[in-house]
């Protein structure tokens, strides 16, 4: 579970980095990022519902993606992250998962 700090939990901020953030994206999901004001990155994960009906498979998905990118939000510079899944019926396998959050760091870096 990624530790509060490195959360990015305000709607707010959120919104900042959807409409100000650079923009890219990957057959699984999207993401924006811009630099922030603290010392340490901030993720925000947004899994919509009408693409996966079932909470169950939301919070999955959320659990497999934070476990993969967990250790390396930690030593990411101060960036502000927000992934968008997208429109898919089946939870992609973790190896795609891990290939596009490998995209994200090579983004920040």
């Amino acid at each position: 579970m990624l530790p509060k700090k490195y959360r990015l939990k305000h709607k707010k901020d959120i919104e900042r980095v959807i409409k100000e953030g650079r923009y890219f994206y990957g057959p699984i999901f999207w993401f924006k990022i811009i630099r922030n004001s603290e010392t340490f990155c901030r993720l925000a994960l947004i899994v919509p519902k009408k693409s996966y009906k079932k909470a169950v498979i939301r919070n999955r998905l959320k659990r497999v993606f934070t476990s993969i990118v967990e250790q390396k939000v930690r030593k990411m510079p101060n960036f502000d992250i927000v992934v968008y899944f997208k429109n898919q019926k089946v939870l992609p396998p973790r190896t795609e998962l891990q290939k596009e959050a490998d995209k994200i760091i090579l983004a920040v870096h």
